[in-house]
């Protein structure tokens, strides 16, 4: 027993791991960087896939490209005139001239079709290799159909259907550049000969100065032969103007208007004006304090205007003074003395003298007010008569005003053409340049296409990332697991064992590995869930062990049998057949077909010494399905089959029950509900999560312990798939040469309990 707990494979997975020593009732927590991890693995364990098809791939591109030919790219540099002569105004011809789409405008020129057939019908490009459309050069499609159906190729050719083939080709090879800040337009071509990608820009920019200024030419002539024919209406225009003006004032008797008698009228006006102005603000003022008195009546005296006035309160301030010293005398000595008599007679004066002067300034207020009203009514008049006078003179001022604005309107536009016309017949014989060429175009030393290099680099980049990409998303979309790592997150059991893949053995020799390889990982695997049971029942042993699985095909029978072999090396171990829809256990131990068994045993039909089985070169016993039909409900749920698995326990100190899977039928939760423990096995990379999950759910409300999860058919080491066989734990057998399972075996056969 020591010797099998210290002899854990370095492959396997750490104890703390996949042995239940604490049951955990709350679930583990699930990260993004534990999927992460998932996600890198997967990459780690496609690297020889992925770096295989990257490298395909770049083979593939770098026969495309080698097979390509070497392009020699040039360029052209051109300088757009913004401020260049105009043949007209701004107003004239271009209708905002040389705006900011200007130079938008004349790169469009540049790589326009006309501006490409110009080019081709200067150089003939039609003859050159490359743009012949006769040979189908620039179209390989049609190259190809030409050679293999000579037939389909045109037989002939019209200089301007070879001009336009060979200018759609240009084109598409024509690349523009603009750097508006600068001023400048760049132009690039590409073809497999330095010496005409130079030829051909060069060609395109002198053919684009050509252009403009042909246009440009043509422009002036036709704008001379229009200016030509309107400045003689515009003459005799403006000679009929002329005339009309004349008339009106020998008529009107005007030697020149907007002088002397316009500024008499504009004086007199301004004058009147101005008084009248003075007037209303006088009458303004006065009308306030005019209104109150109206309305004050007796109390009109208390008017503000008249408080505020100097005389008025000179004489208040009087009374006021005398008021007081009479109230003083009066106090001191009395109201029959002669001073204090004196005193009150002087402020009966002062107060007479007050209101006197309160009257006097009412009535000057008065007065004034209806002086000015007077005053405001005759300006107004007098403006009035002036308006009417100024009226007469406006009148023959506006229409002598109009035909001079025709004279002087007619007199601009006249001399506006005639300058037009000199200037047109002198823009006609010296134009200056849209642009000129600041970088001429020259052959390239050496090839500029194609980047073999980098073609070659992306095709393997890019290979390599969409197989990456397609293994993530199959990743992604894989509900199932295929490592420890994987199962412990997504079921949240302990995983007690990782059985590899056993792909080159027989379905019968997969029950028998254990005993038949001993010093295999697999065997290693059995040993590790043996330990992992025993462990997990240390104050209470698991005496019956239920085996199951969620799906048939997962390899339950296979973990169940070589799991008994494993016990009864050290125990009586009982191994017992309760898949009794298919039953695999007799047959692959070896049994006759006809072997008495589990259904015989509960029926009471046979003696239990003709039930139980010995497995060849084991001390495992063995109780297969038997050879009764039953229905599988009814046997487990009788009182018999409870009985009988009850003396069992007691007879053997371990029982192993091989059940049917949980999802096909409900046998296993019954079975569940009788064992003490139960152990799940799932096949990796085929059942998924979901689905164990819901399996572990449904065990644990029959009653049972689950004790952890095997994981079948794990993919081993890249020996092992090669060669088809189970690994050889080298460890085990170098360090455990002593241990021997059949030494053990002849000291337990010697114990009277293990002879029947």
């Amino acid at each position: 027993m020591n010797h099998e707990l210290t002899n854990r494979s370095a492959n396997a997975p750490s104890l703390h791991r996949r042995l239940p020593f604490i049951e955990i009732d709350e679930p583990m927590p699930r990260s993004t960087a534990n999927e992460a991890a998932g996600l890198w693995q997967t990459l780690v364990a496609y690297k020889k896939l992925l770096l295989t098809i990257g490298l395909i791939a770049a083979a593939l591109a770098a026969l495309l490209a080698f097979a390509l030919p070497s392009t020699y790219k040039s360029t052209v540099g051109l300088l757009i005139e913004m401020g260049r002569p105009r043949i007209l105004s701004i107003d004239d011809l271009r209708q905002g001239g040389e705006n900011r789409e200007h130079f938008q405008a004349q790169a469009e020129i540049l790589q326009s079709r006309d501006m490409a057939i110009r080019a081709v019908r200067a150089l003939k490009l039609w003859d050159t290799p490359g743009f012949d459309p006769r040979k189908f050069d620039f179209d390989p499609i049609g190259q190809f159909v030409a050679k293999v159906t000579p037939r389909a190729a045109k037989e002939s050719w019209t200089e301007d259907e070879l001009a336009d083939a060979a200018a759609e080709q240009l084109m598409t090879l024509l690349k523009i550049e603009s750097l508006r800040l600068s001023g400048t337009i760049r132009l690039t071509i590409e073809t497999p000969d330095a010496a005409l990608s130079a030829k051909i820009l060069n060609s395109l920019a002198q053919e684009y100065l050509n252009a403009d200024r042909e246009a440009r030419s043509g422009q002036a002539r036709s704008v001379s032969a229009m200016l030509s024919e309107r400045i003689a209406s515009l003459r005799d225009k403006l000679t009929k103007s002329e005339a009309e003006l004349q008339s009106f004032r020998e008529a009107n008797g005007i030697v020149k208007m907007g002088t002397t008698q316009q500024s008499m009228i504009a004086q007199r006006l301004n004058g009147v004006s101005d008084r009248l102005i003075a007037a209303q603000s006088r009458r303004i003022e006065l009308e306030g304090a005019y209104q109150q008195i109206r309305k004050g009546g007796a109390k009109n005296t208390e008017v503000g205007a008249v408080q505020r006035d100097p005389g008025v309160a000179a004489a208040k301030t009087r009374a006021d003074i005398l008021s007081l010293k009479l109230a003083e005398l009066s106090q001191n000595l009395g109201s029959e003395y002669v001073t204090v008599r004196e005193t009150r007679a002087q402020l009966a004066q002062a107060l007479q003298a007050l209101e006197i002067q309160k009257r006097s300034v009412i009535n000057s207020i008065v007065s004034d007010y209806e002086a000015a009203l007077a005053g405001e009514r005759e300006m107004r008049k007098t403006l009035d008569s002036a308006k009417i006078d100024a009226q007469g003179v406006n009148r023959a001022e506006f229409q002598l005003a109009v035909l001079e604005r025709e004279v002087d309107s007619n007199r601009q536009l006249y001399e506006m053409f005639w300058n037009r016309t000199k200037e047109t017949s002198m823009s006609a014989e010296v134009q200056a340049d849209v642009a000129r060429v600041i970088d001429r175009a020259v052959p390239a030393p050496k090839a500029s296409g194609p980047k073999r290099g980098r073609i070659i680099l992306m095709a393997f980049m890019l290979a390599v990332s969409l197989s990456a990409f397609f293994l993530l998303i199959r990743k992604a979309m894989d509900r199932t697991f295929n490592t420890v790592e994987q199962a412990e997150f997504k079921l949240n059991q302990p995983i007690l064992a990782a059985l590899p893949e056993l792909s080159r053995i027989s379905e019968a020799g997969t029950s028998t590995v254990y005993m038949d390889q001993p010093r295999t990982e697999f065997a290693e695997a059995i040993r590790t869930t043996r330990t992992g049971v025993l462990l997990s029942s240390v104050e209470v042993p698991n005496k019956v062990i239920l085996v199951t699985s969620t799906a048939s095909g997962e390899g339950k029978t296979a973990v169940a049998t070589n799991l008994a072999m494993a016990y009864s090396m050290t125990r009586r171990t009982l191994l017992i057949d309760a898949n009794l829809r298919r039953p695999r256990v007799g047959v692959r131990l070896g049994l006759t077909p006809d072997a008495k068994g589990l259904t015989n045993l509960v029926g009471g039909g046979s003696e239990s010494a003709d039930c139980f089985h010995k497995v060849p070169k084991t001390k495992l016993r063995v109780l297969p399905v038997g050879n009764l039909s039953v229905n599988p409900q009814e046997l487990f749920l009788s009182r018999r089959f409870a009985q009988m698995l009850d003396a069992l326990s007691q007879r053997f100190e371990i029982v192993i029950i091989d059940s049917p899977a949980v999802g096909p039928a409900s046998d296993a939760l019954v079975l569940s509900s009788m064992a003490s423990c139960t152990v799940v096995v799932v096949k990796a990379g085929k059942t998924p999560a979901s689905q164990v999950n819901k399996t572990i759910e449904q065990l644990r409300r029959t009653g049972t312990k689950v004790l952890g999860v095997v994981l079948n058919g794990v993919a081993g080491s890249e020996k092992q798939k090669r060669s088809g066989k189970v690994e050889i734990d080298e460890g085990y057998e170098k360090h455990h040469d002593a241990y021997q399972p059949e030494t053990i075996m002849q000291t337990l056969d010697a114990h009277p309990d293990n002879r029947s």
